[in-house]
């Protein structure tokens, strides 16, 4: 028979804050961008969804074509860069960098082609 691990029953302490090292003016900025990302993280999956469902809807079109193929391209990637910048947001706080590259990515290829979908 395998042995059971052992349980852990110690509450955990809250982390202290880990921008107690910075000036209070900076330290707020980063608190509200903390509670910006848990908020979204909170209603990232049912963004995605919804993305998933504009993206099928946007791929079925373009297979009866119903859509011209390169306005289905230009929505399809910036659907993509929507969720990118979606999941860029609710990961921010797990990492800083990968998140604000995403956001910043997403948001530009969202952004670019929706305007390359206007011209």
């Amino acid at each position: 028979m395998s042995k059971q691990k052992k349980r852990n029953n110690k509450k955990k302490e809250p982390a202290a804050n880990p921008y107690a090292h910075i000036n209070p003016r900076r330290q707020k900025l980063h608190l509200m961008a903390d509670d910006i990302s848990y908020k979204f993280s909170k209603m990232s999956p049912k963004i995605n969804r919804v993305l998933l469902a504009v993206f099928a809807v946007v791929v079925v079109l373009m297979l009866v074509k119903v859509l011209p193929s390169q306005t289905a391209r230009y929505l399809i990637i910036a659907i993509l860069g929507a969720a990118f910048a979606i999941n860029g947001i609710s990961g921010y706080r797990q990492s800083k960098w990968a998140g604000f590259f995403l956001m910043v990515f997403g948001t530009l290829l969202c952004l670019g082609n929706l305007f390359m979908l206007g011209q």
